[in-house]
């Protein structure tokens, strides 16, 4: 299961991670956007989203003094921000529902031993800013991506010792364009490494705080895991 779990009414922005309001496949508050019009210039015309140029023209006729225009302009603007605001509410309510339902799921199978299901995101990669309500995701969105993590921090992990020696021969040799070259390299993996260490210290982090908040120990399951086939 794919991040479509998550959307049914939103979804996961492209690249970034970060959760936006989806309807039709097209951002709402864009829809109208993404309409072109061409403004022409003395010199030149150019293609440009109709919203754009409709603002254009409110903007420079409220500047001339129409006071209707400027009026109108307000109106336009705090709409916008009014849909805005709706759109962060659906889609942080719906990530708080996410999590609250898969984290639990995740939670006992780590417990029993068993590897985890192929769901996506992990309920703990999907980050809520509690001061700006904003959603986020550090983590593979599939289970493609979650393979290709895999076998890039096996890389990483192989990399680094190779990393240190050629860090420790650039304090020796900083202007040595051949070990500049493999550092630079090696420095993707090495950031990879990092970040990934990151999470998974932050998945840590918060099963230990989720178990700490129960109100009755639970008994740990002494079984092993299963080796993947």
């Amino acid at each position: 299961m794919s991040g479509d779990a998550l959307t049914s009414t939103v979804g996961w922005s492209n690249g970034s991670g970060v959760f936006v309001f989806v309807r039709d496949g097209v951002p709402s508050s864009m829809t109208a956007e993404l309409r072109p019009a061409t403004i022409a210039s003395p010199l030149s015309s150019t293609n440009i989203p109709a919203m754009q140029a409709l603002l254009r023209t409110m903007f420079r006729a409220a500047a001339q003094g129409d006071t209707k225009a400027g009026n109108q302009l307000l109106e336009v603007i705090a709409r916008a921000e009014s849909g805005r605001t709706g759109a962060t509410l659906e889609i942080l309510d719906h990530a708080i529902q996410y999590k609250e339902k898969h984290a639990p799921i995740f939670e006992q199978r780590e417990r029993e031993g068993l590897d985890p299901l192929d769901i996506f995101p992990h309920p703990d990669d999907v980050i809520i800013n509690e001061a700006t309500g904003e959603v986020t995701i550090d983590g593979p969105m599939s289970k493609e991506q979650a393979g290709a993590q895999e076998a890039f921090r096996q890389l990483s992990i192989e990399s680094l010792p190779r990393y240190l020696e050629v860090e420790a021969a650039l304090a020796k040799e900083p202007t040595n364009s051949a070990l500049r070259r493999e550092f630079k390299e090696l420095k993707k993996y090495h950031e990879f490494f990092r970040k990934d260490a990151e999470r998974m210290r932050r998945h840590h982090v918060l099963r230990l705080s989720r178990r700490a908040l129960e109100t009755e120990p639970h008994k740990p399951n002494t079984a092993k895991r299963r080796p993947k086939a």
